[in-house]
């Protein structure tokens, strides 16, 4: 079937109703847009077993980046159910974002999912199909049971587990040093201990200086996959030896980032919209948050300009002119 307008039809039900519009095909889908009885309507149709992407269907933009929207740098994703249960606040993500953007790269996605190999595996192809260039993962690296990350990334991606020698040795010192101090009634390796060794294959272990659990890297299709134990403690120790450096030789151009914050002298955040458009409209390098406090009287209105660039001077310029 051929894309594009097949051009203007009408259709009648009834003897009051009359609906004009374009109908416009685009592989399986149909789009129907038009007016009900003066009103505007789209309506979008798909032809099951489809198996088109969003690429394909004109959704989405060029591999590696999000539309107008962030780099595809770096994608975040948590592993708990505890998070998503709030019994336990997430800081892995907040605090990895702050150091991932001073290294030249841009996280622009945060994701949190339960325990469920499923609905980890989901997630992590959803996030590669987008090309990003590298997706952390906090979370689900320990001896029990819920701890799955690894082996839902391995199904994901239809690679085998198997025991690496290195993250072996590394889980077997690790709690043969608990049993010397006392902290573990065996320093024999469990069958919960010998899943900590277990990897996808091809994948290195990562060292942990204050943990059990190694973390992990693998290299899949143009992305670099890092995951590491959600105790923050241990992510924190881990993150500045593993991460840091690939983002460093892997990262972006040395930009020059810069962010002023000022008080909008009104109460009306509406009011805002045209304004933010003739200034990024002006400059667009500029990006322009708005944030409410407060209510009633007692409203304040704070914007947020962000701009980067190569050239110090141009960076400082536009956000005095803006």
């Amino acid at each position: 079937m051929k894309r594009g307008f097949t051009g203007a039809s009408f259709f009648s039900w009834g003897s009051e109703v009359m609906v004009s519009a374009f109908l416009a095909t685009r592989g399986p889908s149909f789009f129907l847009a038009g007016s009900h009885l003066g009103r505007p309507f789209i309506m979008v149709f798909f032809l099951a077993g489809s198996k088109r992407t969003y690429q394909e269907a004109g959704m989405a933009e060029e591999r590696g980046r999000g539309g107008e929207g962030l780099p595809r740098d770096v994608a975040i994703l948590c592993v708990g159910r505890e998070l998503l249960k709030g019994n336990t606040l997430d800081r892995n993500a907040n605090w990895m974002a702050r150091r991932i953007e001073p290294l030249g790269l841009r996280c622009w996605r945060f994701s949190t999912v339960d325990d469920v190999e499923e609905e980890i595996g989901r997630e992590v192809l959803w996030i590669l199909e987008r090309g990003t260039r590298f997706l952390v993962t906090t979370g689900g690296l320990g001896p029990t049971f819920d701890d799955m990350t690894l082996r839902s990334i391995a199904r994901a991606l239809d690679l085998p587990l198997e025991i690496h020698p290195q993250a072996e040795a590394w889980v077997r010192e690790a709690y043969a040093k608990l049993y010397e101090e006392g902290l573990t009634s065996t320093p024999e390796m469990t069958p919960g201990r010998r899943k900590m060794a277990l990897l996808p294959r091809g994948a290195r272990p990562l060292s942990n200086p204050l943990g059990a659990a190694p973390g992990m890297a693998l290299e899949w299709e143009g992305t670099t996959i890092l995951s590491f134990p959600g105790v923050p403690e241990e992510m924190q120790a881990m993150f500045p030896l593993h991460a840091e450096p690939l983002f460093r030789e892997r990262g972006g151009k040395n930009l020059v980032r810069r962010e002023v914050e000022i008080v909008w002298p009104g109460k009306d955040e509406s009011l805002i919209e045209e304004h933010v458009r003739a200034v990024t409209a002006r400059f667009p390098g500029l990006y322009v948050k708005s944030r409410v406090r407060g209510t009633g009287r007692g409203v304040t209105i704070r914007l947020t300009l962000w701009c980067e660039g190569e050239d110090e001077g141009e960076v400082e310029k536009t956000l005095a002119e803006g």
